[in-house]
């Protein structure tokens, strides 16, 4: 969407290829913002980490990541978004509640964590949709 920014941020920077029997932490950072002065109608936002084999994937089994919302200020408190994890196919879907604004400045961090990140030769691409107005 036009209305909102991205900005994809990872810890360790760059991720990087574990060494065979070698264990890594590492964490993708997609920061949400909102640029404008405005309050923004929003829905949805999804996010899908490249999994499987090939190269440029990020690791080749979803179920070992887990997601979170952090650092929210783009919603009111008690209006805070639905996360859903799908460990199956690697989407991340936070939802807004119904007639929930994303606010003028605000910002979410959507944090994927991996224990072994980039067991694949690159860090690959995610995808993102949102459905804002």
């Amino acid at each position: 969407m036009a209305s909102l920014h991205y900005e994809v941020l990872t810890d360790p920077a760059p991720l990087q290829v574990p060494v065979a029997g070698e264990e890594r932490q590492g964490s993708v950072y997609i920061v949400v913002s909102n640029p404008t002065m405005d309050e923004v109608i929003w829905y949805s936002i999804e996010m899908c980490v490249p999994c499987g084999q090939a190269d440029g994937d990020l690791t080749a089994n979803p179920k070992t990541i887990t997601a979170r919302v952090e650092r929210n200020t783009a919603t009111k408190q008690g209006q805070e978004p639905i996360v859903a994890w799908d460990d199956n196919t690697g989407v991340l879907t936070v939802t807004a509640w119904p007639n929930t604004l994303f606010q003028e400045a605000g910002s979410m961090a959507l944090v994927w964590d991996c224990p072994t990140p980039c067991e694949a030769q690159s860090t690959g691409t995610t995808w993102v949709r949102a459905a804002a107005r």
